[in-house]
């Protein structure tokens, strides 16, 4: 199980016809799990049944049939999961319901999930690693007033909130932040930290109340929870493998820091609140993400999204210049002799995964033929059972 993690395990309640996990008292006074993880695996063209098969057996599927977006189709998983293929792409996706079914009734530890796909050549493509502390002096409005106060330290710059039924940015803060949420970092960006209120949430979505150590409700519960994406993701889940669980709490330290309000030196040298030390502990562990490369793949897609529209524009309103364009610019412009190699290397290895995915495409086309001439063989071919053939 997730370290610091209370509550019932390894049962299964029945409810609207299916199996689903009883309700979990997780609400310690500071509890830390994974709330979602998603794994994929590209390139399965030989082994995807098998691979589909595992995957349900481990981790249990009722064989309901699911579609998502971007033509992805396949079962749910884990009661509140999915695994969805397109092609040769296999994705399992575990949100937070599938994540406690997985934990308290099948008996497995996040860092056992976790293994159990790595192992298999699976990339974890998101995680959110959640922290919930009773701790009254963290709630969202004191987390937005600490950042509009600039007593915050962070490697997101774009900050905002949500409170309950209201759009985002307005100015009316409920008290002691109840069911409001504070984001830091964009929605498109590999690593976004949130922090609302769990207590709201969990009476919303489930009725359950959390309980502290002693067996008694919980008055206050904050959820601090850091989604990582692509290759953060890919990281938090390899330090998870090496370190545990409770490598979350430097991460989330690493990429947050509330600072003590009544020190005046620079930022940078300023201490941190001692109530986020508490939550999070002193260690500090900064995710050192690849510095991203532009690659052909990348150009194009940057030349799609921001030089077409102009090119279009130039063509159309502006024929004069496209012509000088295309018929002197480009001509008298000389091509540096890196991006030709860059360029010739990413054709020959595009010709080369073409001539490799349709020889297996052929290969597995020729032994299905093959294992269905056997099959009708087998069938046609007499019997010990069989006494009128005999």
């Amino acid at each position: 199980m997730s370290a610091d993690i209370e509550g019932s395990k390894g049962e299964v309640g029945a409810a609207k016809g299916r199996l689903t996990p009883l309700t979990a008292n997780r609400g310690v006074f500071m509890s830390l799990s994974l709330d979602w993880l998603t794994f994929s695996k590209s390139k399965c063209i030989k082994d995807l049944r098998d691979i589909q098969d595992e995957i349900i057996r481990t981790f249990k599927s009722f064989r309901e049939y699911r579609r998502l977006k971007h033509g992805y189709e396949g079962v749910d998983l884990a009661v509140d999961g999915v695994l969805t293929t397109r092609g040769s792409h296999v994705v399992a996706d575990f949100p937070g319901q599938a994540m406690q079914y997985v934990r308290y009734s099948l008996g497995m530890s996040d860092e056992k999930v976790i293994e159990w796909f790595l192992s298999r050549g699976f990339k974890a493509r998101r995680l959110d690693g959640a922290i919930d502390t009773a701790d009254k002096s963290l709630n969202p409005l004191v987390a937005i007033r600490y950042h509009q106060n600039e007593n915050v330290r962070c490697e997101a710059s774009k900050w905002y909130y949500q409170p309950p039924g209201l759009t985002a940015g307005k100015a009316i803060f409920p008290k002691r932040g109840k069911g409001m949420t504070v984001y830091a970092g964009s929605p498109k960006s590999e690593r976004r930290l949130r922090i609302y209120d769990k207590l709201e949430e969990m009476l919303l979505k489930t009725g359950e109340i959390p309980m502290n150590e002693f067996g008694e409700p919980l008055e206050h519960l904050t959820r601090i929870e850091l989604q990582c994406r692509r290759e953060a993701a890919q990281l938090l889940a390899c330090q998870i493998l090496q370190r545990g669980i409770g490598v979350i709490r430097p991460v989330m330290a690493g990429y947050l820091s509330f600072l003590n309000p009544r020190d005046k030196r620079k930022k940078r040298r300023r201490e941190v609140a001692r109530w986020w030390e508490r939550i999070v502990g002193e260690e500090r562990t900064c995710l050192t993400l690849p510095q991203v490369v532009m690659s052909p793949d990348r150009s194009l897609k940057w030349i799609k999204k921001q030089v077409l529209p102009t090119l279009k524009a130039m063509r159309e309103i502006a024929p004069d210049k496209w012509k000088a364009l295309v018929e002197d610019w480009m001509p008298e412009y000389e091509l540096p002799p890196a991006t030709a190699r860059e360029w010739n290397a990413w054709v020959t290895a595009r010709a080369a995964y073409k001539a490799a995915t349709e020889e297996l495409i052929r290969q597995e086309k020729e032994d299905n033929e093959e294992w269905r001439v056997q099959k009708l063989l087998a069938d046609a071919s007499p019997t010990e059972y069989d006494e009128e053939a005999c």
